[in-house]
């Protein structure tokens, strides 16, 4: 059964409490737009007056780079997704231009709508739609500012005289670059493989990894080039048909799910926040994130000491004690969470925003009743 209108609207926080009436009103301010593929949406810089939800299809988000002709993708959004927010907000200039990668279908609700819509009802969270405007904006911006470090510390391609293969290989790691290193030294090429700065494959000749490696690191001359490739579709399409196969398994787990378990609750959002943050920062970092996070949070939260949160070998969360469960211990793992995210974030470019009632799936519902969303929202404020 195919999503109406409404329901796409309905999905999206700034919305989901509006009234029948309310709908009705919007709808006269709503259109639906198709777009072809390679189709610029609108361009960084032009003045934002309309706010749009993917029905269909995929667009990218990307900046081009100051004084060059290169562009810098910073997402790929998809079905149920939104864009032209920040601007419809804050009156400010777009910050990010929008491409199609596929024929599309939009929903639009113009300026002049919302407006409306706030002088009806200003109960609509708007200090909330701010908050994640400028979130977003500021995302956007440091993923520019980190891709032109990326360009300035070390050229996409260059000799190895310049860069020894040892730094080439650390500043991969270091920026978990997702794409290939290639490398020449005379008649011998490889290629290394990464994955968010693991290598994953070493292809030269008939060697082995480990027999490849040792002969990489004594070339002292030769050329290389970086062809990175942030978040490609194939990988977002991957990453959604995981999410579905969970949004599905976690259904029928808490389809009698009551609130009167919270620790049992939270372990669960633990768990699909690490599989999603894995997937965007690779476990063995998200390891150490989350090793980190813990002992600055233990100070504040002594609770947190005896929990167990294990990203490798596998995904392991035991909040441990769960009879005497209080708010406090849930104040604890928002603020454990948040500083997991912020870390995160400092590491990847452009990491998406995280949209936290999609990422627990059937457990949202759970989740608002115990306010941790809401304390999630504080944790944003608590220095540690």
């Amino acid at each position: 059964m195919s999503k109406s209108n409404k329901d796409y609207l309905r999905d999206l926080p700034p919305f989901k409490d509006l009234t029948e009436k309310r709908f009705s009103s919007l709808a006269k301010y709503l259109r639906t737009l198709s777009f072809p593929k390679d189709h610029i949406i609108f361009n960084a810089g032009d003045i934002g007056d309309s706010f749009y939800v993917i029905t269909k299809g995929t667009v990218r988000v990307f900046v081009q780079v100051p004084e060059s002709e290169e562009n810098i993708v910073l997402s790929n959004l998809t079905e149920g997704d939104y864009f032209g927010e920040m601007a419809l907000l804050t009156g400010k200039q777009r910050s990010a231009s929008i491409e199609t990668v596929t024929d599309v279908s939009l929903l639009q609700l113009d300026k002049e709508g919302f407006d409306k819509l706030l002088e009806e009802d200003p109960k609509i969270s708007i200090s909330i739609s701010h908050m994640i405007s400028q979130r977003l904006e500021q995302a956007n911006l440091q993923r520019a500012a980190s891709e032109q470090f990326y360009k300035s510390k070390i050229s996409p391609s260059g000799s190895l005289e310049d860069h020894p293969i040892l730094e080439i290989l650390k500043f991969c790691e270091e920026n978990s670059l997702t794409g290939e290193l290639q490398l020449e030294h005379n008649d011998k090429k490889a290629e290394i493989s990464f994955i968010k700065g693991v290598v994953q494959k070493i292809l030269m000749g008939d060697l082995s990894d480990a027999e490849a490696m040792d002969s990489l690191t004594q070339w002292q001359e030769g050329k290389f080039k970086i062809e990175p490739s942030l978040f490609s579709i194939e990988e977002d399409v991957m990453h959604d048909q995981e999410e579905n196969e969970i949004k599905k398994t976690d259904s029928v787990k808490n389809e009698k799910k009551s609130t009167e378990n919270i620790p049992v609750l939270l372990e669960n959002f633990l768990i699909r926040s690490f599989t999603k943050l894995i997937d965007l920062v690779g476990s063995q970092k998200l390891k150490d994130i989350t090793a980190k996070s813990q002992q600055q949070c233990i100070p504040f939260f002594p609770a947190l000491k005896k929990c167990t949160f294990e990203v490798v070998p596998e995904l392991k969360v035991d909040l441990k004690n769960k009879d005497d469960w209080t708010d406090k211990e849930t104040l604890a793992i928002a603020v454990f969470l948040e500083t997991i995210f912020k870390d995160c974030q400092s590491m990847v470019f452009g990491m998406p925003y995280l949209n936290l009632e999609n990422l627990a799936g059937e457990n949202s519902i759970h989740l608002k009743e115990i306010s941790f969303f809401e304390y999630m929202a504080h944790a944003k404020e608590f220095t540690l």
